[in-house]
């Protein structure tokens, strides 16, 4: 038997994602395409599209804060997919809890007009698979537009490079 003489490669770490430079105009603009495009759909009913705006807002300050928290701990976003987790995860956490805070809103403005309320207790039960059915596509959108216009990969020859085993073990020429 001939003894093997190549290894099998070690994998290369994925870098992970880098802000699109420079940083002051594309993060801007991801978030203006991001949050932009369900205020200019609702542009007819403005208590719509600022209902929107905010939510987007909550999405996207939840999610910021979600990113990072992972890069402090040393797990930067490697992928868009993990930026997408990221977005998904904080949009079904707002979707499942908007219709709770809707129709304690509409409680709260129906007591004070007219002195009773309309609004029966399983109301925000009911609504939550509208909020999830309207609420995920949009966060989806969220963190496709901002992980594409404002992260990059980072190139390959960026990439800080680890030494091999036999870069250290190796005797000392001189």
């Amino acid at each position: 038997m001939v003894a093997r003489t190549q290894s099998t490669p070690i994998p290369r770490r994925i870098p992970p994602l880098v802000w699109r430079q420079p940083v002051l105009l594309w993060t801007p603009a991801a978030l203006a395409l991001a949050l932009g495009w369900p205020a200019l759909l609702l542009r007819e009913e403005p208590g719509l599209a600022q209902a929107a705006l905010i939510g987007g807002a909550v999405v996207f300050a939840a999610s910021f804060i979600s990113m990072g928290g992972a890069w402090l701990i040393g797990r930067a976003p490697r992928t868009r997919r993990d930026v997408m987790q990221h977005f998904l995860v904080t949009g079904v956490v707002a979707a499942l809890g908007a219709p709770f805070v809707v129709t304690s809103l509409l409680d709260t403005v129906a007591q004070a007009q007219h002195g009773s309320t309309g609004l029966r207790a399983a109301a925000p039960y009911a609504l939550t698979p509208l909020a999830l059915l309207l609420g995920l596509p949009i966060a989806f959108f969220y963190g496709l537009a901002f992980a594409i216009v404002a992260l990059v990969k980072r190139p390959r020859e960026e990439a800080p490079r680890r030494r091999a085993r036999a870069d250290f073990t190796a005797a000392p020429t001189s």
